[in-house]
């Protein structure tokens, strides 16, 4: 029996509507790229197809990361349905930015065979990356902060 329903069920909806509102933008940013570079000093729009994980790391490993985020995806999974309730507003805020991000980038990698990326920042030297990778690394910060949170309570 899950701890909460609820919370599953926003994780799941909210991870839904990030995945739709992604598959949009990154239409446009693909469509508009030309007319969108050049509009602001920190990121440009471009158009990368990735097919390892973050940093390039693991090219051309399209079933290995394709198993592991479904396995990272269903610990998530499975851990929100012991343990978190509705009441846990972060944590159930960074497992939806975890799960939306992981499972969006494994269904481009299922459905192209690569994550397509988009954006470049224009003031470093960083690799390109897409929405759903600000939301794991987001999901990341939030998931650190309600550790630090939780020590700083007990004390």
């Amino acid at each position: 029996m899950p701890k909460d329903i609820k919370a599953l069920s926003f994780v799941f909806i909210f991870a839904m509507v990030l995945i739709l509102f992604e598959n949009s933008f990154s239409t446009l940013c693909i469509n508009g790229q030309r007319y969108l570079n050049g509009a602001n000093p920190f990121f440009e729009l471009t158009y990368a197809k990735n097919s390892g994980g973050a940093w390039g790391i693991f090219q051309d490993a399209r079933m290995f990361l394709i198993i592991f985020s479904l396995l990272v995806i269903g610990c998530a999974i499975f851990y929100i349905y012991k343990y978190i309730t509705f009441k846990q507003k972060f944590e159930i805020l960074a497992f939806s930015l975890f799960i939306g991000g992981a499972l969006g980038n494994l269904i481009e990698r299922v459905r192209f065979g690569y994550v397509i990326d988009y954006f470049r920042l224009s003031f470093i030297d960083f690799p390109v990356f897409n929405i759903f990778d600000v939301c794991i690394v987001a999901s990341v910060i939030l998931f650190i902060f309600s550790y630090l949170r939780d020590i700083w309570k007990k004390k």
